[in-house]
């Protein structure tokens, strides 16, 4: 098994299932969006370009982070005193907003 599918089979339920579907939400939502296993997590990748990534932190939170985050305005971002990066929180208990997370998406693609 690649590191990148052990990453979401790894995970427990619910949370391997919201990572799951936050990667496909994010792979259809432009064709040239490909996956890449990158610094020991799931990026999504434009060409050679880092688009945004999958994460969990210490504490548990699952988060999609954007690597061109502060030229993004959508007010479902944070920054959190990070200068590059902003990142969009999804709680593995709630229904995942795809509109949303899309928005976002083609925001960011407009840099690439």
């Amino acid at each position: 098994m690649s590191p990148l599918q052990a990453y979401f089979d790894e995970k427990p339920e619910p949370l391997k299932g919201t990572l799951m579907a936050l990667r496909d939400i994010i792979l259809n939502t432009d064709n040239r969006i490909h996956m890449a296993w990158k610094y020991r997590t799931a990026f999504f990748c434009i060409g050679n370009k880092n688009l945004c990534y999958l994460s969990v932190n210490t504490t548990g939170q699952l988060y999609l982070g954007f690597i061109l985050g502060y030229r993004l305005t959508h007010p479902a971002l944070q920054s959190e005193g990070r200068k590059q990066i902003k990142v969009y929180y999804q709680d593995p208990e709630i229904d995942i907003n795809k509109e949303e997370i899309e928005e976002i998406i083609k925001e960011a693609l407009f840099y690439y």
